[in-house]
């Protein structure tokens, strides 16, 4: 029997990383139970406001939020939750508060809030290999680093950390080095190409996904936007 996966209503629930990892076998299955019953997609979903109320300048409603799902995520540890779960709610803790660093100007506050994002996002594939489709998020890594060098003036840095993650998009660099291999976006498309969707959702979904040139082609229009400074303009 197939493991059971949540339906989507719409497109943009079917295009998160963990939708599909409950059709990887038992595994799978069983981690997407555990993480979302532990709160961890509710969590990634309050973590997804407080990075809009930082976009929206409103930011002190923002680190309260941070704030509060720190104490929800430290709480975890007396659920016994797995450390492939709770590494994987971590690591948008992270990259949420590397966001709200950035934009108080604290570039070194959020390149380490990044490194920590990395450093979690690679343990939680060396514990559980089944979640492949987790390292599809280290080409954003590359982006959040390019804005941070950016708002430095560092425009050498700038262009290597898009260029990092233009070769990550195209398969020529690894998304993430492991302790005795890398992941690449390969190994999600091989992941992807196993799936059999259940609706005409996951149908387009997997379009999208298994789309390399439509992926590279928003990387591209990501990277650019990651380039510009607003109401400046200068000459690199």
């Amino acid at each position: 029997m197939m493991p059971i996966r949540r339906q989507a209503s719409k497109l943009t629930e079917a295009l998160v990383w963990y939708h599909f990892v409950p059709a990887g076998g038992a595994d799978g299955a069983a981690w997407y139970e555990e993480y979302l019953g532990c709160g961890g997609e509710q969590m990634g979903q309050r973590l997804d406001v407080a990075v809009a109320m930082l976009r929206q300048r409103r930011l002190s409603e923002g680190r309260a939020l941070l704030d509060e799902c720190r104490q929800r995520m430290d709480a975890l540890g007396a659920q016994r939750v797995s450390a492939s779960v709770r590494g994987a709610v971590e690591e948008s803790y992270w990259a949420s508060q590397a966001y709200a660093h950035y934009h108080l100007n604290e570039f070194e506050a959020a390149r380490k809030a990044l490194a920590e994002g990395q450093r979690l996002l690679a343990s939680v594939l060396e514990d559980a290999p089944f979640l492949v489709m987790f390292a599809t998020r280290c080409y954003d890594f590359c982006l959040h680093l390019a804005r941070i060098a950016r708002n430095e003036r560092r425009w050498d840095a700038m262009w290597s950390h898009i260029q990092e993650g233009r070769e990550m998009v195209r398969g020529e660099r690894a998304l993430c080095q492991l302790s005795q291999r890398g992941v690449y976006i390969q190994d999600a498309e091989a992941f992807l190409s196993t799936v059999s969707a259940q609706d005409v959702i996951e149908v387009e979904a997997l379009q999208v996904l298994l789309d390399r040139e439509r992926t590279l082609h928003l990387f591209e229009r990501r990277a650019l936007g990651a380039t510009l400074i607003p109401n400046v303009i200068l000459q690199y």
